[in-house]
């Protein structure tokens, strides 16, 4: 296994590598590695730090900002001939991977390790090696900067305080939006904290709002959202008094009023036009791979814009899947008859649903309901 965490502990790293065949490598921060026990530091002998050249980009002036450094948080595995990657909000901490103590979300995501690379590739030339420095374990450990522990003391204290204070989202709905406000059912302590704001994770944080009403009069709302961004992942972020250092997390609440057409809004959302009715019939027959999609792989670089229209301007080979898929799994095919049974409730299905597509799927449908006798 390969970690990359911004924030590390033995416990964390020790479990790890029990649940594992060999720990390879661990990317973190030069003040978490200088944390470690002698005894962690002999679980693997491949230990990195980000460069600090990578960590800002062109032109950007760092003491302007409060997120500079590592953020990611990835596990890499190998086994047979896969490679599976965990990614999400969970640290390689104690509290997130031990106690449990916090709420955390891991999206895992496999791929034959010929396709879409592995350890290796990930840390060699093509992937992470050009932003990276080994880590050396300093002969003195610096003494701790007294300001930076108060800040992450207060971080933290913020973070069990949110934990704790029975949190609960309330759907309103306003017009063609849905008013979207948090209630805290316990008492919220924020002290040391200078910013406070929430957004569902469904959009983008520049539409965070801030929620210090929190601690003041038990509610405050977030603002007002489509039908499809109502969710109860919601994403926290403090910011300090001191050192203006900052944390994020994502709480799960549970929802008041939730809208009674939101699935079928997600799903109008998901599947607004051919390509993407196309791309989702892909995913349910497992194909949709890094070489469709990239042929560099999973973890070679990019410019950040998506390749999704690349792989449909052509010829997709929806044929041979679906044929696979009858032969080998025939469920997927009873998935995707629930999708195209649901568009087809819908007036601009045609829009949608390719007509070549259609009078394939007939073939099918024919085929499933003989099998099915």
């Amino acid at each position: 296994m390969a970690v990359i965490s911004p924030f590390i502990t033995d416990g964390a790293l020790s479990w790890l590598s029990d649940r594992t065949a060999k720990l390879v490598a661990v990317v973190s921060r030069p003040d978490e590695l200088e944390k470690l026990s002698s005894e962690t530091l002999q679980l693997t002998g491949k230990w990195f730090t980000l460069d600090e050249a990578a960590e800002t980009e062109d032109g950007e002036e760092p003491e302007k900002l409060d997120t500079v450094g590592l953020h990611a948080k990835a596990y890499v595995t190998e086994k047979g001939w896969w490679t599976t990657l965990y990614t999400g909000s969970a640290n390689a901490t104690s509290a997130a991977l031990l106690h449990r103590s916090n709420t955390e979300i891991l999206v895992e995501m496999s791929g034959k390790t010929s396709q879409v690379g592995g350890i290796d590739t990930l840390l060699g030339e093509n992937g992470l090696n050009n932003i990276l420095n080994e880590y050396v374990q300093p002969d003195e450990v610096p003494d701790i900067d007294e300001e930076v522990f108060t800040a992450q003391q207060a971080l933290e204290n913020a973070r069990r305080s949110l934990t704790k204070a029975g949190l609960k989202l309330r759907c309103e709905a306003d017009g063609e939006t849905w008013k979207l406000s948090l209630i805290a059912t316990e008492p919220l302590s924020l002290s040391g904290i200078s910013s406070f704001k929430a957004w569902p994770i469904t959009v983008s944080e520049d539409l965070g709002s801030d929620v210090f009403g929190l601690t003041h009069f038990g509610d405050a709302e977030i603002g007002n959202f489509a039908t499809e961004s109502v969710t109860g992942l919601i994403a926290f972020e403090f910011v300090s008094d001191i050192k203006k250092l900052s944390l994020r997390m994502v709480l799960n609440l549970p929802v008041e009023g939730l809208p009674e057409n939101r699935d079928n809004a997600i799903f109008r959302l998901v599947l607004k036009n051919r390509e993407g009715f196309l791309r989702y019939i892909l995913l349910i027959l497992g194909e949709y791979t890094g070489e469709v999609l990239n042929k560099g792989g999973l973890f070679l670089f990019g410019n950040g814009t998506s390749p999704w229209a690349e792989g449909f301007t052509g010829e997709v080979p929806i044929l041979e899947e679906l044929a696979r898929a009858f032969s080998r799994d025939p469920d997927k095919l009873k998935d995707i008859a629930e999708v195209v049974e649901r568009l087809l409730r819908d007036d601009a299905h045609n829009q949608i649903i390719p007509e070549q597509f259609t009078k394939m799927w007939k073939v099918f449908e024919t085929a499933m309901e003989e099998a099915d006798k």
